[in-house]
């Protein structure tokens, strides 16, 4: 996971002079139990994923949240979050 999110803030820096770039991961694990007049209806798991990116670009802030840990997705949108930047500070 670092090497991916050291890419990530790489590319942000290295295509739009980043200022800042923040990128903060994190796994949740999620048990949801339904009870409907003290019977349980329905007992669900899961894991979800995502990372919160955020970018200063020309003295204007940007962001996005991905609810992926793959490479390239997350390349994808921490230069959308560049370009809101950089067209906030226009």
């Amino acid at each position: 996971m670092k090497e991916i999110l050291t890419k990530v803030v790489d590319v942000a820096v290295d295509k739009f002079a980043a200022e800042y770039v923040e990128a903060r991961a994190q796994t949740l694990s999620r048990t949801t139990v339904t009870v409907k007049e003290g019977r349980v209806e329905a007992a669900r798991q899961g894991i979800e994923n995502g990372v919160a990116l955020r970018v200063l670009v020309n003295g204007a802030w940007g962001f996005a949240s991905v609810g992926a840990f793959d490479a390239n997705t997350l390349t994808g949108d921490v230069l959308d979050a560049c370009s809101l930047a950089k067209a906030a500070s226009s």
